[in-house]
């Protein structure tokens, strides 16, 4: 009767103490969030090859869950030049998990040379900063590359 009790006792003290321990989260080693920032789902452009003049569509598609956002930026490196900010327009889009969708028009630099390429990346800015599309890097998730044709 006594090792029955014994056991118990052992039992429910080591449930006790098991439940203060807290697992270690893998992500917090890889990633720190400045705050509440923007979610940038998705960003295209279209066409993705164009003529000096031409006008392209770029589209953002964004989320905000903790953070009202307050701007959507539009960047673009031309050639080897430095990443500009082209285009950008002032929102006031409140924290909710429903998807938001802002439209850019860009037109390729009539000086652009044939061949050149134009990187773009959309940003999202909420008092926690600025998140982006992408890297700016071509081929990276979430920069899109234009060819001047």
């Amino acid at each position: 009767m006594f090792s029955l009790i014994a056991a118990c006792m052992l039992s429910v003290s080591a449930l006790m103490l098991s439940s203060c321990y807290t697992e270690p989260n893998p992500i917090n080693s890889i990633a720190t969030i400045g705050g509440p920032v923007a979610i940038v789902r998705t960003f295209t452009a279209t066409p993705t090859s164009a003529a000096p003049g031409a006008v392209v569509t770029a589209t953002v598609t964004y989320s905000t869950l903790e953070s009202p956002v307050t701007a959507v930026n539009l960047y673009a490196q031309v050639g080897t030049g430095a990443r500009t900010q082209v285009a950008t327009v002032s929102v006031n889009v409140a924290p909710s998990p429903n998807r938001v969708t802002q439209t850019f028009m860009y037109t390729i630099p009539a000086t652009a040379a044939r061949g050149t390429v134009i990187l773009m990346v959309a940003g999202v800015v909420t008092a926690g900063g600025e998140s982006f599309s992408g890297s700016g890097v071509r081929g990276s998730t979430g920069t899109v590359a234009i060819t001047v044709n």
